[in-house]
Parts: C-alpha cells; structure tokens; sequence
C-alpha cells in the first residue's frame, strides 16, 4: 500500500504516537545532538513537515518525549508500591518496577537517565524536573513510613531535608545499578532488587527508628 494512503489512515493521535515512537529510537541511539528530524520522519514513515505540524520543533519533540516518559514511569512504580503492605515492601516493589521499567522500556531510561542532557538550557530544565519528580516520588514513600522523630530536631524540618537527602541516595543508586545492569544484561532482575535493600534497607530501616550515625563514638 502506498506510504501516502497508509498515512490517510492514521488519526492524528496515531501519527502522534508514531512519531514520538520513532523519536525515542533515534534519540536513543544518536542523543539529541546528533538526532536529525529527517531521521525521525523516515522512521516513522512519513514526512518533515508532518512532524512539523504536531511539535514546532526538535526541542519540543524531545520534551515531550521526557513528559510522557516520566509520566509512564511514576505510574508504573505507584501502581506497584502502593499495594505493598509495608515500607519495607513499598521500596522493594518501587525498586523492582523502576528496573522493570528499565528492562522493558530501555529507549526511555536512556533519555530519561543514563544519557547526559543536551547542551541547551530548556532540554536541561526539563531534566532537572524528571530527577525532582522522581526523588519526590522517594521522599513520598518515605514519609508514609513510621519515622521516630530526631532528639535534636523538635520542629521536624531536619527531618524533611534528610529525608530529601535520602531520597537522592536511593534514586541515585538506583539509577547507578540500572547503568551497571545495562552492560550485564545476564543478571536477573530480581537479583540487583535484593542487592539495591540489602544495602538501602537496613540503613532506612534504622533511619526510620531514629538511629543517627555518631562520629564522636568512632562511627559505630
């Protein structure tokens, strides 16, 4: 069937969706500097000017694709957490569906995570709004969980900023592990899930009893 009559018969979501698809393919694997928007449209079938019509630019392409991609995401690991019984459970679960994520999805993971952002300060912006939105997601997660409060912090503001610190580690590992995993694909998932709470796990777990490190006693 000629490219022109099968592209009559798409709506304008599906064109849509075909070229964020094919956008995700080349900005993967080119990164956004050397993607060329006539690469995008002979993936997907169709001309520039039609990809034109949907984004005003190349920019604004790829800023779509970390929304709908961070959007997928966050979704994906609440719907797991939250059915978890316990904070424990939560985390795994959170854990375990951001590396499925990554497992399934690795077009994303690499815009969303491994690859640096571009040199432009709008595409930049929009990172940092994916790595807040996803340390928020932590801090969420952690503030559900029965946490002792700090003897030395009765207000409870030194327990938000830790919070938010602790937050930060456990994205950061986890987004450290992910970028392991992708160069040791023969590792099952659920092994790198046990790794990531053995050492996360019982340091949150006594976080949240109020155990405080104490350098005066010698780090013990």
């Amino acid at each position: 069937m000629p490219a022109s009559r099968t592209r009559e018969r798409l709506t304008r979501a599906q064109r849509r969706a075909r070229i964020l698809e094919a956008a995700a393919r080349v900005f993967a694997e080119q990164g956004y500097d050397r993607a060329g928007i006539e690469q995008i449209a002979a993936l997907a079938g169709i001309t520039k000017p039609v990809i034109y019509h949907h984004f005003d630019s190349k920019r604004d392409l790829y800023i779509a694709l970390l929304d709908l991609y961070r959007g997928e995401l966050l979704a994906f690991m609440g719907k797991r957490a939250v059915n978890a019984p316990s904070p424990g459970g939560r985390l795994a679960a959170g854990l375990d569906a951001f590396l499925e994520f990554v497992e399934t999805h690795p077009e994303a993971w690499r815009i969303l995570f491994r690859d640096p952002p571009p040199s432009d300060a709008v595409i930049v912006d929009a990172h940092r709004r994916v790595q807040e939105r996803a340390r928020a997601g932590i801090v969420t997660l952690m503030a559900a969980a029965d946490t002792a409060e700090h003897p030395n912090d009765p207000t409870g503001d030194e327990l938000v900023v830790e919070r938010e610190m602790a937050a930060e580690v456990i994205k950061s590992a986890a987004d450290g592990l992910a970028a392991w995993w992708y160069a040791h694909r023969d590792v099952p998932r659920e092994h790198l899930v046990y790794v990531l709470m053995n050492v996360m796990w019982i340091g949150f777990d006594r976080f949240g009893a109020g155990d405080r490190w104490d350098a005066g006693e010698g780090g013990g």
